[in-house]
């Protein structure tokens, strides 16, 4: 699931193509780029605005440097946002949620790093999910919640499991087993004094791809009709509306459809996997660095020897780094994603993360161990309310079983979070995890940064998945708060 996404904050891919696209004779550039660096480091926001904007008022940028650098001023303002919970605020909510809390516990847990804190123009800013990331991070702190965690999901996925399972001794011979439909309902809402009026309002949904596990997709009906609708295989598919703003009146865009979802039982061997040998293009790539998120970094690189020593079966090259993330990292809810530079890197160092980080981590150290992955994301819809929501998970590619799923985040929940199990039942559920899936799932990316189309003039407000949707006008981004997303989600018998 996804709250708000971590960022480290140093200026460097500004500072990299600042050097590359700003003249070197640009006598006061080297000095202020110094300086920009700084102040955000430093959380000087408006200061490093200023640079930025006189960086770009000197008339020797192309207008393509002069748009990298306004998205840096839109990133700092996405931070901002992140980052929304004065002191005041955080001590309410602390009050609020943890049983027996006073105020000097405050002040030692920002002390001791407990907290997501910024300093932003002098003044102490609290990341808005902070106090349920201490619950999520800190078993002691947990513990002391006044409303704690119902076991009620973690049973009901226990007995969802023993149902697939049973199918899939009834079809010994089928990989796709269980299914379950759905019928789903988006809805986007853009307020009356958001556009002004006679603006074409640009808005893009995202729209279940065609995959073994996901069938029978059909578009049932939309306000406004579609002007476009992906191709069912696109790595990142989406439905494409546009609408004219009225005066005093909301832009609402509602769309409905259906599909079908199996879960997948592998059923592999791991005696049978054999190593990928490269010549089929559509896995590849998937074997490569893909930057900004995965790189193949020192730190990543040291740590996947440690974790892979002498293996040589990519099975049990990719069940070790499964199980490394489910002992190592913790989850967290997150930053946005478009604010952070890298994510696998960023959620290593901080070892913790939302489900899409840790994904990002667990197909970094694939691809680094010769095993293609990749990212598989949108929603879950498990008939609870703390099932249901975005979701990322990823897929990788084992010979001759092709792709199989897998889920890091399960590898975390099962090991670290799961309530009224025995630790049998944790542990079959986490292995279950690797290389099989629920059929609670809908899946409209199986990539991640890919651009939409038709393309977007403005920069998206997720830059790296595509689960909310996202929504324009001319060359202007309306960002989350500007416009409000609706799923409505229901199994079918149809």
């Amino acid at each position: 699931m996804r709250g708000a996404k971590p960022i480290i904050f140093s200026l460097f891919w500004l500072i990299i193509f600042s050097f590359i696209l700003i003249p070197m004779s640009f006598g006061e550039g080297i000095d202020l780029k110094a300086q920009i660096a700084t102040l955000e480091e430093k959380g000087e926001f408006t200061e490093a605005k200023k640079l930025i904007n006189e960086l770009m008022t000197k008339g020797v940028l192309h207008e393509s440097d002069k748009k990298d650098l306004s998205w840096e001023i839109e990133r700092l303002d996405r931070i901002k946002k992140d980052y929304s919970l004065t002191k005041e605020d955080l001590l309410k909510a602390l009050k609020t949620r943890i049983a027996n809390f006073s105020d000097e516990e405050q002040a030692n847990w920002e002390v001791e790093g407990k907290f997501d804190l910024k300093v932003i123009d002098g003044k102490k800013y609290y990341l808005g999910s902070s106090v349920s990331n201490l619950i999520w991070r800190y078993p002691e702190i947990a513990a002391r919640e006044i409303m704690p965690k119902s076991d009620k999901y973690d049973k009901s996925v226990w007995k969802e499991y023993l149902k697939i399972r049973k199918a899939a001794e009834k079809h010994p011979f089928d990989r796709y087993i269980y299914p379950k439909k759905y019928k789903v309902k988006m809805t986007i809402t853009v307020d009356s004094t958001t556009v002004p009026a006679g603006k074409i309002v640009r808005c893009w949904m995202p729209y279940p791809i065609a995959c073994p596990q996901q069938q029978d997709i059909s578009f049932l009906r939309s306000t406004p009709a579609p002007k476009w609708i992906g191709e069912p295989d696109q790595d990142m598919r989406s439905i494409y509306f546009e609408q004219v703003a009225e005066k005093d009146k909301p832009i609402v865009f509602e769309m409905e459809y259906k599909f079908k979802v199996y879960s997948v039982y592998s059923r592999i061997d791991p005696n049978k996997v054999t190593p990928y040998v490269k010549g089929n293009p559509g896995v590849d790539k998937y074997l490569d660095e893909q930057p900004p998120h995965v790189v193949f970094i020192p730190e990543l690189e040291k740590i996947s020897k440690e974790i892979i020593g002498n293996e040589t079966n990519s099975y049990w090259k990719a069940k070790k780094i499964f199980d490394w993330i489910g002992n190592n990292l913790k989850y967290s809810y997150a930053h946005e994603y478009c604010t952070i530079r890298n994510i696998s890197e960023t959620t290593f160092n901080r070892r913790y993360g939302d489900c899409g980080e840790e994904a990002m981590v667990f197909i970094t150290l694939c691809r680094m161990n010769g095993i293609p992955a990749r990212w598989q994301t949108a929603w879950t819809m498990y008939p609870t309310r703390e099932g249901s929501g975005m979701h990322d998970w990823t897929e990788i590619y084992l010979e001759p079983y092709g792709w199989v799923p897998v889920d890091p985040h399960r590898s975390i929940h099962f090991t670290r979070y799961a309530i009224g199990l025995t630790d049998d039942q944790k542990k079959e559920l986490h292995d279950f995890y690797f290389g099989n899936m629920d059929p609670y799932r809908l899946v409209a990316n199986k990539d991640f940064g890919i651009p939409l189309f038709p393309p977007k003039n403005a920069v998206r407000s997720d830059t790296v998945d595509s689960q909310r949707g996202e929504v324009e006008y001319d060359d202007v981004n309306l960002y989350y708060g500007q416009f409000s997303y609706k799923m409505e989600i229901k199994q079918t018998l149809w």
